[in-house]
């Protein structure tokens, strides 16, 4: 029952941020539930500060909604998908994979719990759980959990994650633009990935082309300390050109 709530309000919102805003009955009829349950649909995501109740429906919070990640996870979710589904080519058997937090690696996690023998470390609650009932071993690092997010961060988690030895990590990147390497937008995220970036055999960024719009607060390496930067085809071919020369890219 509880995946069921949730992969209903996951449609629930992206129906809003597909179409701008959505009306109680419409839902109600489209998901065969009551409009009251729909209700609570919304207010769920009101109280996380994405969407907005309105008269009979509900609308995109202006506020938060653009970067929140349950927002984020909705979005271009085809393209994502194959930005993982080719990501995930580079992970070896058996091996231990970080995913990091992210809209992507939710989708590599999707992917992931279709297959078995791995140990998966993350500092995501969105990517644990989607790994929760797999064939894998899941390590869930601890720290301050960021709502935004939905991940942990600090000292907790980065001393963590220097305790262990990581193959392989998908790292998110907030954007693409203005750096010499990937970014976020807080000191904190920066850290562990740093700390990621130190412990791993093999670095992967995974990020949509959207992303090429975008900039963000620090950068958390260079992008000659990343092996391999999968993104879409429809990438801004100058940009490509020049991240090509600083590390392997991939365009799915």
């Amino acid at each position: 029952m509880r995946m069921f709530t949730e992969k209903r309000r996951n449609e629930v919102l992206a129906t809003v941020t597909r179409d701008g805003s959505v009306a109680v009955h419409e839902l109600a009829q489209s998901f065969g539930v009551s409009m009251e349950t729909i209700r609570k649909d919304i207010r769920f995501w009101e109280e996380k500060g994405v969407l907005k109740k309105t008269h009979g429906g509900a609308l995109l919070n202006d506020g938060n909604a653009l970067t929140h990640i349950h927002t984020r996870i909705v979005e271009n979710v085809d393209r994502k998908n194959a930005i993982a589904a080719r990501a995930l080519e580079f992970v070896p058997d058996r091996a231990t994979v970080f995913l990091d937090c992210g809209s992507t690696t939710v989708c590599a996690a999707r992917l992931l719990a279709l297959r078995s023998g791995f140990t998966v470390v993350t500092h995501s609650i969105l990517v644990a759980n989607e790994l929760s009932a797999s064939g894998n071993k899941v390590m869930l690092m601890g720290g301050v959990l960021s709502d935004e997010s939905m991940g942990t961060y600090g000292l907790w988690t980065a001393n963590a994650l220097k305790s262990i030895r990581i193959d392989i990590a998908l790292l998110d990147s907030s954007g693409i633009k203005g750096f010499d390497g990937p970014v976020v937008n807080d000191f904190a995220d920066a850290e562990v990935k740093r700390v990621v970036v130190e412990r791993s055999g093999f670095r992967a960024v995974v990020a949509d082309s959207s992303k090429f719009a975008h900039s963000g607060l620090v950068e958390y390496c260079g992008w000659r300390d990343i092996d391999v930067f999968v993104t879409n085809a429809d990438a801004d071919g100058k940009r490509c050109d020049e991240l090509s020369r600083m590390t392997k890219l991939v365009l799915v």
